[in-house]
């Protein structure tokens, strides 16, 4: 059996490695005389220590425990335990234990609110992490160590994040910048971010579900000077998903160059474009017998017209309220603005002593602009104008997922100093993020959206403790809110 190189390493002459769960062990050879085939035999001797990623432990070093702690928190991760338990079981799937006990846990930690490695040692040994998933070294070394061996595994990452996912068909695609303190690494290159400063930065591709809630399928990172739009085939491909995948864009894909690139590589989308198109006249948009598709979404009326290219269509939907709110507003900048003129013009007579007729503001009509409440959409794959709409709309989604990412997890910069290293980041990262959307998706599914956040939660139940009595660990008395949070999701701990 062939073992690790960091296994190789260690392997002598007169000693012996063995292999036990993932788990790699040293022992003594000696040699005695079998008198029946009359020749020296090998013979397992003394143990003497185990084999880690870092080196050799021996069986007699002092080996730093977190047993110190009696109260350990418990019901946060213990519910992100529950949460995610095919993560765990597919991690070990496909890492060595240690590995992948160590990024199991990492993530965990993440979305309790630990978002540095240099706390992970003790906010693990201060959980009851450190007792269901004994164990783990992890020390700020050891985790430089653990990151640099991971990171060389992308492979594995993909098979795990496809595990995770499970078969969906239509998904949303979009890039986000991560600011980078590295000098060293490739993948960092200076790209103007969105805050407008130029700071080196990785491109992270991340793939979501199409749904209310959407959930995070994939991500790759890309050179911080590559468009989104160039990164778009092969992050697809990287997901051996098939071609039945309908992309799902923004305004900043609303691009000649973008379209010819899409129907290059064959692929289904629903773009946006931006109000003064040239694919649709005011004097269309000014024509209410066109919009002859009316449907509901969230309980908003939307009306609808369809308009036919040469291999893509148009849809122009125009929402109700939305079209009133900007109405409403567009009435509002009027009215200022005529007293503006009125407040002038008075000003202009009491300077000349002069009598004026009065001021005409009738000029301008509630008809000003008949783009108020529209949006216009391209789209070469064949759904109907309500599928066209409902499908874009859950894209407004993704930015909560971005923003659990870089505000809730706060992971909006990296310090890694190697690609390796930033791939296991970026992977911890992600195995976080599915933890958190499940989270987000049992609140939602109770109907507690605008009730509690990810993070309510995680304070709510860390408050949930496991104290040690003897031998035996026993749940502590947890507050109110704890005790409503879990009455209302109906949660056992």
């Amino acid at each position: 059996m062939a073992f690790p190189d960091w296994v190789e390493k260690h392997r002598k002459s007169g000693y012996e490695i063995k292999r036990n769960k993932g788990n790699y062990y040293y022992y003594r050879l000696e040699s005695r005389w079998d008198k029946e085939r009359k020749k020296p035999v090998k013979k397992t001797g003394e143990y003497l220590g185990s084999i880690k990623p870092w080196g050799f432990v021996s069986k007699t070093a002092k080996v730093k425990t977190t047993t110190q702690y009696v109260n350990k928190e418990y019901g946060a991760t213990a519910w992100l335990r529950v949460l995610s338990v095919d993560m765990f079981e597919i991690l070990r799937r496909e890492f060595e234990e240690y590995l992948a006990d160590s990024l199991y846990v990492l993530a965990l930690l993440r979305v309790k609110g630990e978002p540095t490695f240099k706390r992970a040692e003790h906010e693990y040994g201060t959980t009851y992490l450190s007792e269901a998933i004994p164990g783990l070294n992890l020390s700020g070394p050891k985790i430089t160590s653990l990151i640099h061996e991971a990171g060389g595994y992308r492979i594995k990452m993909a098979r795990i994040m496809d595990a995770l996912s499970g078969s969906m068909k239509n998904i949303i695609i979009d890039g986000t910048r991560v600011t980078s303190f590295s000098r060293e690494m490739p993948l960092a290159q200076i790209g103007h971010g969105q805050r407008g400063n130029w700071d080196p930065q990785v491109n992270v591709m991340y793939v979501f579900a199409c749904d209310e809630l959407p959930q995070p399928v994939f991500y790759r990172c890309v050179y911080g000077n590559i468009p989104d739009v160039s990164a778009m085939k092969l992050t697809i491909d990287s997901m051996a998903r098939g071609s039945d995948i309908t992309v799902i864009g923004d305004t900043g894909f609303g691009s000649d160059a973008n379209f010819q690139l899409l129907h290059g590589h064959k692929m289904k989308y629903i773009i946006p474009l931006k109000r003064n198109t040239s694919e649709v006249t005011k004097e269309e948009l000014a024509a209410r017998d066109n919009f002859s598709v009316a449907f509901t979404y969230n309980k908003r009326p939307v009306t609808a017209y369809e308009l036919q290219r040469n291999n893509y269509r148009i849809f122009v939907f125009r929402d109700e309220s939305m079209r009133s709110d900007e109405m409403a507003d567009f009435i509002a900048r009027l009215e200022k603005k005529n007293a503006e003129i009125r407040e002038a013009k008075e000003k202009t007579r009491k300077a000349q002593k002069a009598q004026e007729e009065p001021v005409d503001i009738g000029s301008l009509t509630i008809d000003a602009d008949p783009t108020f409440g529209t949006i216009v959409m391209r789209t070469n794959a064949g759904y109907t104008a309500e599928e066209v709409y409902k499908t874009y709309k859950l894209r407004s989604n993704v930015e909560q997922c971005f923003d659990t990412l870089k505000s809730t997890l706060q992971q909006d910069h990296s310090y890694m100093q190697s690609s390796d290293a930033f791939e296991t980041w970026c992977f911890i990262n992600h195995l976080a993020l599915v933890v958190s959307y499940r989270v987000l998706s049992v609140i939602k599914q109770a109907g507690l959206t605008n009730r509690y956040s990810l993070k309510d939660a995680m304070t709510f139940l860390s408050r949930i403790e496991k104290i040690k009595i003897g031998d035996s660990w026993f749940t502590t008395e947890y507050t109110e809110q704890a005790k409503t949070f879990c009455s209302k999701l109906g949660l056992s701990l």
